[in-house]
């Protein structure tokens, strides 16, 4: 081997040895490149999960605070609501209230009504007694007979200069018989009214009335009504006629009955048919076969009967008197 070769192979060796030191010069700088990028790389990671932490929290911040006002207003509705309820329930209570206090009102008023009518029950029926006890005289002013075809209202109306009844046995077959003290009536003098109906000569039905502060027409009224013969009739007693009057229409007068049902369930006391064959007769009792009008009809067992199915009698003379006060 020659100097020249081995000159060269020295400069090899050291131009190797110089690219080994730089490669490994190159290779650490990278290496503490890379360690600082990687430190950097680590930060960024730090600082991007705290700014993540921090939008995190940032978040559920707002959503609880949302909640929280979702809650708020929850408990503002809810708080309303009963509000608005205890309102309402206080209105229903006041209205209840009023209403049970209306109720009692009424209740109170109606015992006191009826405190006050039995009151008066019982003072006219004391008076009744007292009145009974006493005999007191009465005196016929009105007889009229079933038959005779002559109206017996029209009778008790119409003035006639007769005078008074002299013999109340005088018969009636022909005329009814009017006394003048009807035309001269006077309710401050006139203690009791009575109606009494016969057959055969019989006594069948007797009713009182209070005759104080009457007229000639309205002495014949439930609220007058005093006593009677009849099981069933009070004042308490349930009417839709009660009058002397009456239903006009189909003639019916002296009328005390209790309600229509059609015909055949037409219910009551007493009545007098007193309209002629041409006038209107809707119902049986309207129109017995061989009787001429008028006729009065009543219970024959003292109690109310049905006019359609009957049986009902037909009085031969109702007569009419009154007692005086004193």
């Amino acid at each position: 081997m020659n100097y020249l070769q081995v000159f060269i192979n020295a400069i090899v060796v050291a131009l190797m040895a110089m690219y080994v030191y730089k490669n490994e010069e190159i290779m650490e700088k990278m290496s503490t490149k890379h360690y600082q990028t990687e430190k950097e790389l680590d930060e960024l990671k730090m600082v991007a999960k705290s700014t993540e932490l921090k939008l995190s929290t940032k978040a559920e911040t707002e959503k609880l605070i949302e909640i929280e006002n979702q809650q708020i207003a929850g408990t503002r509705k809810l708080y309303t609501e009963i509000e608005n309820q205890q309102i309402a329930a206080t209105r229903k209570l006041t209205e209840v209230e009023n209403q049970l206090n209306a109720e009692t009102k009424k209740s109170n008023e109606k015992a006191l009504a009826l405190e006050r009518k039995l009151a008066d029950e019982i003072k006219d029926m004391k008076q009744l007694l007292s009145t009974k006890a006493e005999k007191k005289d009465f005196k016929p002013i009105f007889k009229a007979c079933s038959g005779n075809k002559q109206s017996i209202l029209d009778t008790w109306k119409k003035s006639k200069m007769e005078g008074d009844i002299s013999n109340i046995k005088e018969s009636c077959t022909n005329r009814h018989l009017r006394s003048t003290l009807i035309d001269n009536w006077n309710g401050s003098l006139i203690d009791q009214v009575k109606v009494e109906l016969f057959k055969n000569e019989q006594l069948a039905v007797e009713m009182y009335f209070d005759g104080r502060g009457s007229t000639s027409s309205n002495w014949f009224t439930r609220s007058r009504l005093r006593d009677n013969s009849f099981n069933d009739l009070t004042r308490m007693s349930t009417f839709n006629f009660f009058s002397m009057n009456g239903h006009q229409a189909v003639g019916r007068h002296f009328f005390i009955n209790q309600d229509y049902g059609g015909c055949e369930n037409d219910k009551g006391w007493m009545v007098v048919i007193d309209t002629a064959d041409g006038k209107p007769r809707p119902c049986i009792m309207d129109k017995l076969p061989g009787q001429d009008y008028p006729y009065i009809l009543y219970g024959p067992d003292q109690q109310l009967i049905h006019y359609g199915h009957g049986p009902y009698a037909v009085a031969n003379m109702m007569v009419i008197s009154i007692s005086n006060l004193g």
